[in-house]
């Protein structure tokens, strides 16, 4: 509303964070700390076992998450993740 976002991005172009380069470069503890503590191994329980959950929607290009936001309604139990290159959106 007060901020004017344009609609192209160049991804080469110096951004003010890190864009990572694989999936697993993605620290999940920052956004799901619930599921993937940082303290605790890979799958967040300590023992290994259990299966760690997956994220089931990524929206590329999320702007301000408007999709993300009408989509959480219809599925509250599945991980969602948003990805926008522009670092003012």
């Amino acid at each position: 509303r007060f901020y004017r976002a344009r609609a192209h991005s160049n991804p080469l172009s110096d951004s003010h964070f890190p864009i990572p380069i694989a999936p697993d470069d993605v620290d999940l503890s920052q956004h799901y700390p619930r599921y993937f503590p940082a303290d605790k191994g890979e799958h967040g329980d300590g023992d290994g076992d259990a299966e760690a959950p997956r994220i089931r929607f990524a929206d590329v290009g999320c702007g301000f998450g408007g999709l993300l936001v009408g989509l959480s309604p219809l599925f509250p139990d599945k991980l969602m993740i948003g990805m926008e290159l522009r670092d003012k959106v």
